[in-house]
C-alpha cells in the first residue's frame, strides 16, 4: 500500500523514538523504535535480522518535539554520535592514518597526561616518544619471557591456545602494557580462532609503534572507549524478556519509516502546480493565441442565407385555401337538387335600371 506521509512530519509527531540506521551498503534506514525496559529495541527489516541495538541517551540528538534521534550503524550495538564521528575522520586525515587503531588512541591519551603538565609541545612529543620506547621493550621482555615459558612446558602439559593467550594476555595486563578492552578483544581472537598465539606475539611486539602527533579531545576519546562496549548480562536479559511476550520478537520490531516519494519532490510538484494556476488566470486571454479555442459562429467568415419569408395567401373569392396542396380550390356547396357538391358560385346582384 502506498504512503504519501512525509517522512520529516511523522517523525515530528512521533511518540517513539527514532534511529537512523547506517548499513555497509551505504544504505540508511530510519526506525520507529518499540523499547524494553527502556535501553534495548529490535530491527527486523521484513524477514532480514538486522540486530539488537542499545539506547544512549547522552548520544541523543532532539528534533520536533522532543522526539529522541539516534544514529548506528549496523555493525555496532551502541549509538554513535556524527558530529564526534567527522572529529574523529578529519584527526586521521590530519595524522596520514588510515586506520584509528587502540594503540594510536592509548597513545593520545598519554600526551594528554604529558601536556598536562608539559607545556611545550615539542618537549612533550619528546617525552611521548620516551615513555613509548620503555613501553615497547617492556612488551618485548614479557613476550621473551612467556616463550621461554612456552618452550620449558612439556608437550602433554601444554595449554590449547586460547589458553595460552588468555596467560599471556593477563601477563601484559598485570604489567600495565595494555588495557582490559584490549585484553578482551584479542582473547576473543584467540578463542574464535581467528588469531594465533604466533600471530598475536609479532602484532604485540609491533604494538607501540608511535603515529600521532596531536592529542584527540575528551569526546573522542569517550567515543572511542564506548564504541563497541556493552553490558552482555543486561543484553541476555533483553533477549528473554523477547521470549517472555505473548507475541515474541513480532511484538518488539521497530517500525520502519517509510514515504512514498521524497518530501522535496512532493513539495516542488504543489509549489510547481501552483504557480502555472495562477500564471494561466492572469493570461487567461491570451490563452487563445496558445491553445486554439471553439470560436462562436460570429467569429467565422460563413455567409448566412436571409430568412425566407413566405407571403400569405392572398384571399380569392369563393375559393379556399387547401394547405396540403398549397393551392387555392373553390368552395364548394351541396346543390339539393342534383344531390351532390357543386362549386359555389359568387352572387351576382340585379341591376337596377333607373
Amino acid at each position: 500500500m502506498l504512503s504519501f506521509t512525509f517522512p520529516s512530519i511523522e517523525m515530528h509527531h512521533s511518540k517513539e523514538p527514532i534511529a537512523f540506521v547506517f548499513y555497509p551498503s551505504k544504505q540508511i534506514k530510519a526506525y520507529k523504535l518499540r523499547v524494553l525496559s527502556g535501553k534495548y529495541f529490535y530491527v527486523m527489516d521484513g524477514k532480514k535480522y538486522q540486530g539488537i541495538f542499545e539506547l544512549d541517551p547522552r548520544k541523543a540528538y532532539h528534533y520536533g518535539k522532543g522526539v529522541p534521534i539516534y544514529f548506528y550503524d549496523s555493525r555496532n550495538i551502541l549509538p554513535i554520535d556524527p558530529i564526534v564521528v567527522n572529529e574523529i575522520s578529519h584527526y586521521a586525515k590530519k595524522q596520514n592514518l588510515v586506520q584509528l587503531s587502540q594503540t594510536d588512541s592509548n597513545h593520545s591519551g598519554m600526551l594528554n597526561d604529558i601536556m598536562k603538565t608539559v607545556s611545550d609541545k615539542t618537549m612533550a612529543i619528546q617525552e611521548l616518544v620516551s615513555k613509548v620506547n620503555n613501553r615497547k621493550t617492556q612488551i618485548t621482555e614479557a613476550l621473551a619471557q612467556f616463550q621461554d615459558n612456552v618452550a620449558k612446558t612439556p608437550g602433554d602439559q601444554m595449554p590449547p591456545e586460547d589458553k595460552l593467550g588468555s596467560i599471556l594476555t593477563n601477563h601484559l595486563v598485570e604489567k600495565g602494557l595494555i588495557s582490559n578492552e584490549e585484553k578482551g578483544m584479542i582473547d576473543s581472537s584467540v578463542a574464535r580462532g581467528s588469531m594465533s598465539v604466533n600471530s598475536l606475539i609479532a602484532k604485540l611486539r609491533d604494538k607501540e609503534i608511535l603515529r600521532i602527533t596531536e592529542p584527540m579531545s575528551q569526546d573522542m576519546h569517550t567515543f572511542l572507549n564506548d564504541f563497541g562496549s556493552s553490558n552482555p548480562e543486561q543484553l541476555a536479559s533483553f533477549v528473554a524478556g523477547l521470549r517472555r511476550l505473548d507475541k515474541g520478537v513480532k511484538t518488539m520490531t521497530s517500525i520502519p519509516i517509510k514515504t512514498w516519494m521524497p518530501a522535496s519532490i512532493i513539495m516542488a510538484l504543489l509549489i510547481g502546480g501552483s504557480i502555472a494556476g495562477m500564471i494561466l488566470l492572469q493570461n487567461m486571454g491570451d490563452l487563445g493565441s496558445i491553445i486554439p479555442l471553439p470560436q462562436s459562429p460570429s467569429d467565422l467568415n460563413v455567409p448566412v442565407e436571409p430568412e425566407v419569408i413566405e407571403p400569405e395567401p392572398i384571399p380569392k373569392p369563393n375559393m379556399v385555401w387547401d394547405a396540403v396542396n398549397q393551392r387555392w380550390t373553390p368552395d364548394m356547396v351541396f346543390d339539393e337538387p342534383s344531390q351532390s357538391w357543386i362549386p359555389s358560385m359568387p352572387e351576382i346582384e340585379p341591376e337596377v335600371e333607373p
